[in-house]
């Protein structure tokens, strides 16, 4: 009898259909789920917070000004008129002891300035972002962002914007500036101390230890000393002039007798005039300005003028006031017939003028901007005969801003301010067209504390 081996019969388990069917279908819905999780996230920041790269223009206003492009940081490209940055991307840019230049960010898609960023003379910074929101309904602000900023800007955010705006400036050594609303800043920073100054909006100041921040608010200035971390804050300088941005207004145009047409201020026409100028507010790249004109092919002199008074006492700027008193002026020369300041250097397009007394004695002084050179064979002056300066020359159709320095140390000690009697200013020429976005008289006591004099005293002696 033999034994029969017997295999067994192994049965496997058929998965359930029913339930495979259930899984795939779920496992494929929470796919979809996650698709449109994913696919709305991306929805909404496009179409909410999602942002462009923004138009950066560089006007220079003086000489010429040094551009460095990140894809080509071994080689530095000179500009003397106008450049648009296409690639923002750490962009540097640096001006020299005789430049200035302005960088002006527009939103092209509303045809709408939304800052400028003047840089005055031995000033250097890299761009490395500016951007604006992808379309009107963003809640997205526009943004500006400078790195390694030193030397000194002058920032305007213009005010009410379609959207919010931020700018960032930082230190070398890693303090940062937030400008936070509209409005106008001096930003000053050298290796001795940061100078923030708020003559419009607020400004937040943070320290490289990113300790203590302060708020810097309109009419105050904050300092932070190299050799410290306390951040000092201050009143700024006082405006001595009414309106010096010429945005309270009272008319619009006038082309014939004097007329207020500024709040504070007084225009004019010389009376033997013809034909005549005319003066007019208007807004020129975001800026309210007072625009002087003089056209219909005039081959004669004419000046337009306007005029500030304090009354033949004049309004005191003694020592025991003030250790400080600047000119300020911002203008943009659009055209002008004549060369230099005519055959007299009397005739710029566009003339400051500062009457002031010292004991009993009247004192004027004079300073002259023009956009026209002399040709080799005009031997014109560029001093006018009351003039302790010669004029200055800047590029026609760009903006520019004059700063005089501290002008207790320009004058003699016997000729140094008591009061300001009036200021002046004036185009003046054949034909000519200009305008002035500002003209403000600065004066305060200058920022000194115990532990920062010697950075401070190093500091002035560098803008200087």
């Amino acid at each position: 009898m033999s034994d029969t081996l017997v295999n067994p019969t192994v049965t496997t388990s058929q998965p359930d259909p029913q339930r495979l069917a259930w899984g795939v279908l779920l496992i494929s819905f929470a796919i979809f789920c996650l698709i449109c999780v994913i696919s709305g996230i991306g929805v909404n920041y496009f179409l909410f917070q999602s942002a462009v790269p923004m138009e950066s223009r560089l006007l220079v206003g003086r000489g010429t000004v040094g551009i460095i492009q990140s894809d080509s940081p071994e080689s530095e490209q000179a500009e003397r008129r106008e450049r648009i940055l296409s690639d923002t991307n750490n962009v540097t840019m640096q001006t020299d002891a005789q430049s200035q230049a302005t960088l002006a960010f527009r939103d092209d898609a509303l045809d709408q300035l939304v800052a400028s960023v003047t840089l005055k003379n031995n000033t250097s910074l890299s761009l490395r972002t500016a951007s604006r929101p992808r379309f009107d309904w963003n809640s997205t602000a526009y943004y500006v962002e400078l790195t390694h900023v030193s030397g000194e800007l002058d920032v305007i955010l213009v005010d009410n914007l379609l959207h919010n705006i931020q700018m960032s400036a930082r230190a070398p050594s890693g303090a940062i500036i937030n400008l936070v609303d509209g409005g106008q800043y001096t930003i000053d920073i050298s290796d001795a101390r940061i100078r923030v100054m708020s003559q419009r909006g607020n400004a937040v100041l943070i320290p490289p230890d990113y300790q203590s921040p302060r708020l810097i608010s309109a009419g105050a200035q904050g300092v932070l000393y190299a050799d410290r971390q306390e951040i000092a804050v201050e009143p700024a300088y006082v405006d001595l002039l009414v309106n010096s941005d010429f945005s309270q207004i009272t008319d619009q145009v006038n082309t014939g007798e004097t007329q207020q047409l500024l709040e504070g201020w007084v225009c004019a026409n010389d009376p033997n005039d013809n034909p005549r100028g005319s003066y007019r507010s208007q807004i020129k790249d975001g800026r309210m300005t007072l625009r002087l004109v003089r056209g219909d092919n005039a081959e004669t002199h004419g000046r337009t003028s306007c005029i500030q008074t304090f009354g033949q006492t004049g309004l005191a700027v003694s020592p025991d006031l003030y250790d400080y008193l600047a000119l300020r002026a911002s203008f943009y020369i659009e055209h002008q017939s004549l060369n230099a300041c005519g055959i007299d250097g009397s005739e710029c397009p566009l003339m400051l003028r500062m009457d002031y007394r010292q004991g009993d004695n009247v004192y004027q002084w004079f300073h002259g901007f023009y956009a026209v050179p002399l040709t080799p064979e005009q031997g014109y002056p560029l001093r006018c005969s009351s003039c302790s300066q010669d004029h200055e020359a800047v590029n026609g159709k760009a903006w520019y801003t004059y700063d005089s320095g501290n002008l207790f140390t320009l004058f003699p000690a016997e000729q140094r301010p008591d009061s300001i009697v009036g200021v002046w200013f004036y185009a003046s020429g054949h034909q000519y067209d200009v305008f002035v976005s500002e003209v403000s008289l600065l004066a305060g006591q200058q920022m000194v504390t115990q532990t920062g004099q010697n950075a401070e005293n190093t500091a002035e002696s560098q803008s200087g």
